[in-house]
C-alpha cells in the first residue's frame, strides 16, 4: 500500500517509489526495489533480438489508482554494421496506467508520453535492415499453437487516451541509393477517447522542409462497432503547400463509401522539392480541387476536378478502374490554355549559350526511324 510522495503534487510527473519508512524496509528486504531486475530485463532483451537494452537513467514509479513509470535514458542497440552505435535512443518515457479498467481485462493508458525519442532505420547495401534482429544461437521461434474451429481468442482492451512526443527525430537511411530522409517532430500529440472523436496534431520538419500536421477523426467507438459513417478532416502544410481532405467514410472496414473534398493550394512547387526527394521542375502556383468517390467497389471517380498550374487550366472528371487484371483510366477533360514552358525544366543560362554555339548536326533522311513501338 506504497502511497506517492506528499511532497509531490498530484499533476508532478517526478513522482517517486516512496511510502513509509517501515514499507521501504520491506521492500529492500524482499528485493523490491525498482530498476532491481534491469540486468534481468536487458539479458530477455539480447535473448531475443541479440542487442543490448541499456536504462541508464533513473526509474521512478508511482504507485495508486493511475499507476505511474518514469525511466530516463534509454538505448537500444543498432545492428553490427549499422552507421552509428545505437538504434534508437530515449531520453525520457513516462507511462500511466488506469488501474481499475485491468479488472475487466481493459488496458487504459491515460498518457504515454517520449521526450526527444532518436530512431534509426536504415538497411545496407545488401539490403539487410537493421530490424533484421539475430536470434540466440540454438534457440527456436516458437511454432503457432493450432487454433480448434470452436475456439475463440479473447483480447483484452486496449485504448491510449494521450500519446505525446516531444523533440522526436526519425532517420531513414538506404545504404543502396545512399540517399537519407529525416523527419523531425517538435511536437506531436493524439488525443482520443472511447466516445470522442481522435485528434492529432503535429509539427516538425521533413529533409529540412517544415509542416504542419492537424486531423481528425471519428471516434474509437464508431471505428469498432456497428458499420456507420466515419468522419475524416485531414490538413496539412508544408513549404508554402496546403493539402486538405474533408469528408467521411461509410464504411471503413470494407474500405466503401469515399465522399471527400479534395483540395490543393501551392505558391510555388520547387519548394517541395526537399519533400519528393528530387528536384521538382515544375514552377509556378498550384489550384487542385475536386470530389473523390467509389461509385463501384475497386472504381474511385474524382469528379469537379479543377486544376491551375501558373498559366494553365484543366477540369472535368477522370474514373480509375481497378476490377480488370489490368488498371484503367478514363476521363473527359478540357483546358483553355495549356502552356507547357512551365512544366520543361529550363536550362542553366551556361549550358543554353554552349548549345547554340556548337554546330547543327546534319539532318537526317527521316524524321521517325523504323523501329516498330512496343504497343
Amino acid at each position: 500500500r506504497a502511497q506517492p510522495n506528499p511532497e509531490k503534487s498530484s499533476g508532478d510527473h517526478e513522482s517517486v517509489w516512496s511510502g513509509s519508512q517501515t514499507q521501504q524496509q520491506q521492500r529492500k528486504q524482499h528485493g523490491a526495489q525498482p530498476g532491481q531486475d534491469r540486468p534481468a530485463r536487458a539479458q530477455a532483451v539480447k535473448e531475443a533480438t541479440g542487442r543490448e537494452l541499456k536504462l541508464t537513467g533513473d526509474l521512478k514509479l508511482q504507485l495508486g489508482f493511475t499507476p505511474a513509470l518514469v525511466i530516463d535514458n534509454i538505448s537500444f542497440q543498432n545492428a553490427s554494421w549499422g552507421s552509428r552505435p545505437e538504434m534508437a535512443q530515449v531520453k525520457r518515457f513516462e507511462l500511466e496506467v488506469a488501474l481499475f479498467p485491468l479488472i475487466s481485462r481493459k488496458i487504459q493508458i491515460n498518457r504515454f508520453r517520449l521526450i526527444e525519442p532518436d530512431i534509426l532505420l536504415e538497411i545496407n547495401k545488401d539490403g539487410t535492415s537493421n530490424l533484421a534482429f539475430e536470434m540466440k544461437k540454438g534457440a527456436k521461434p516458437p511454432e503457432p499453437k493450432e487454433k480448434r474451429k470452436e475456439e475463440k481468442i479473447d483480447f483484452p482492451g486496449f485504448l491510449v487516451r494521450e500519446l505525446l512526443i516531444e523533440k522526436g527525430r526519425l532517420t531513414y537511411r538506404d545504404g543502396r541509393s545512399g540517399k537519407t530522409y529525416a523527419l523531425i517532430l517538435d511536437q506531436f500529440s493524439i488525443a482520443m477517447d472511447q466516445d470522442k472523436p481522435v485528434a492529432m496534431k503535429g509539427k516538425g520538419t521533413y529533409n529540412k522542409a517544415p509542416f504542419d500536421l492537424f486531423a481528425k477523426f471519428g471516434s474509437l467507438e464508431a471505428l469498432t462497432g456497428p458499420t456507420q459513417e466515419f468522419p475524416l478532416s485531414l490538413k496539412v502544410e508544408a513549404a508554402e503547400t496546403i493539402f486538405s481532405l474533408d469528408g467521411k467514410v461509410r464504411d471503413l472496414l470494407a474500405a466503401r463509401g469515399f465522399q471527400f473534398d479534395l483540395r490543393v493550394t501551392s505558391k510555388d512547387l520547387t519548394k517541395l522539392s526537399p519533400v519528393a526527394g528530387s528536384p521538382i521542375p515544375v514552377k509556378g502556383p498550384l489550384e487542385i480541387s475536386g470530389q473523390i468517390t467509389d461509385p463501384a467497389p475497386h472504381v474511385y471517380r474524382i469528379s469537379n476536378f479543377k486544376m491551375l498550374l501558373d498559366k494553365s487550366d484543366v477540369q472535368g472528371g477522370v474514373e480509375i478502374n481497378l476490377k480488370g487484371p489490368r488498371p484503367y483510366v478514363s476521363g473527359n477533360v478540357s483546358s483553355r490554355l495549356l502552356d507547357l514552358k512551365s512544366l520543361i525544366p529550363q536550362e542553366p543560362a551556361a549550358q543554353a549559350k554552349a548549345v547554340k554555339e556548337e554546330k547543327p548536326p546534319k539532318k537526317a533522311d527521316k524524321v521517325f526511324p523504323n523501329d516498330p513501338l512496343p504497343f
